[in-house]
């Protein structure tokens, strides 16, 4: 680059032949601008300072493309202090090309501005000096961002490490996941399985159960017939009793009103007789004597009447009418007739056939002899 400029100003700044005689005072200014705008000297091992040049300038053109595709493929902070630099340099080199056109112009001018135009050049010597070291510093960070970048391509390989263990250990879990799956499907089929022969069994329990019970309803119900049967058996023997003892008690019933009117036929004849009897002085009659023991044995049968229980005024006949017996009480004990009891059954009660051939006359001298004779 630098020869390629040297050579352009030669150019620009060499002599004409009109101008001959003005050699000799422009050669102090040319080896100064020579001096300015020469490269530095190469070392001897080194390339021609023009290839030198030209390749600084392809690997700062490099390192741009560089900084511009890591400012894509990085991140935009890198990316744009690289542009940044990128833009300064050529900025800076811009004007160094400027400000050498500008001399060279200058150059062009006539010699009384030759004064001005060294002093010019001085000012762009140092400015040129100035960019340099602002390339060189340009380029020092270049470099740092160089450096910057593999730091982060460091970390982005890294990241993309770390990010294919994550992965993996993604791609772990979600096999773990699926067995975990399997296995609780696996354990759920054998629970809905379990609970399935356990549903079966407590059916099979309460059928066995149901039947036991339909069995038991079964023995109840033959026990319950049979006892209905020989209820039943009961029920006809006791309607054939009740028959036979209503059969009975027509019977006495019939005799009882026989008894009755024989009996008031009896006491009528006994009160016509009664004042035909004349009582001996001094010595009351049978008679007397027999209604004395009557009115005292009715008076005590009234107090005896009033102790009885419910169960003696039953066998007794008293406040229980029996159909037959004239209604109980005296006339019934003078039969030999009482009223059943709750134990006692139809065999109990007397047969009117032990009365045949007695009269109601006799029976009751009989029952007067009897309670005289207890009375003495």
């Amino acid at each position: 680059m630098w020869s390629r400029l040297t050579e352009g100003l030669a150019d620009m700044v060499a002599p004409e032949e009109g101008d001959e005689q003005l050699q000799g005072d422009e050669d102090p200014l040319w080896s100064r601008f020579a001096a300015v705008v020469a490269p530095p000297p190469a070392s001897e091992g080194s390339a021609p300072a023009a290839s030198g040049e030209e390749d600084e300038q392809e690997q700062l053109q490099a390192a741009r493309n560089d900084a511009v595709a890591l400012q894509a493929e990085e991140g935009q902070e890198a990316g744009t202090d690289t542009e940044r630099l990128v833009q300064e340099l050529q900025q800076a080199q811009a004007e160094v090309c400027n400000a050498v056109f500008c001399w060279c112009c200058c150059l062009s001018d006539k010699p009384s501005n030759r004064f001005c135009r060294v002093t010019q050049a001085d000012a762009l010597a140092a400015q040129c000096q100035a960019h340099e070291k602002n390339v060189l510093s340009l380029r020092d960070r270049v470099e740092e961002l160089q450096i910057a970048i593999e730091t982060l391509k460091d970390d982005e390989r890294e990241a993309r490490s770390r990010a294919s263990e994550y992965e993996q250990g993604y791609m772990d879990l979600l096999a773990e996941i699926e067995k975990m799956k399997t296995a609780n499907e696996e354990e759920k089929a054998a629970l809905m399985a379990k609970s399935e022969e356990h549903a079966s069994s407590i059916d099979s329990q309460r059928l066995y159960d149901l039947e036991a019970r339909v069995a038991t309803s079964e023995a109840d119900k033959s026990v319950a017939q049979q006892d209905a049967e020989r209820l039943q058996r009961d029920l006809n023997s006791l309607e054939g009793v009740l028959h036979q003892f209503q059969v009975d008690n027509k019977t006495q019933k019939d005799r009882v009103a026989s008894l009755e009117a024989e009996l008031e036929q009896a006491r009528k004849e006994l009160q016509t007789r009664q004042p035909l009897s004349e009582p001996r002085v001094g010595d009351p009659s049978d008679f007397e004597r027999i209604m004395q023991k009557l009115t005292k044995k009715t008076r005590e049968c009234e107090q005896l009447r009033e102790g009885f229980t419910e169960e003696q005024k039953r066998r007794v006949g008293i406040g229980y009418p029996i159909e037959g017996n004239g209604g109980g009480g005296l006339f019934s004990s003078i039969i030999g007739l009482v009223a059943p009891g709750e134990n006692s059954t139809a065999s109990t009660i007397i047969d009117p056939s032990d009365l045949a051939g007695k009269s109601f006359a006799d029976m009751w001298s009989e029952f007067l002899l009897d309670e005289a004779s207890k009375g003495r």
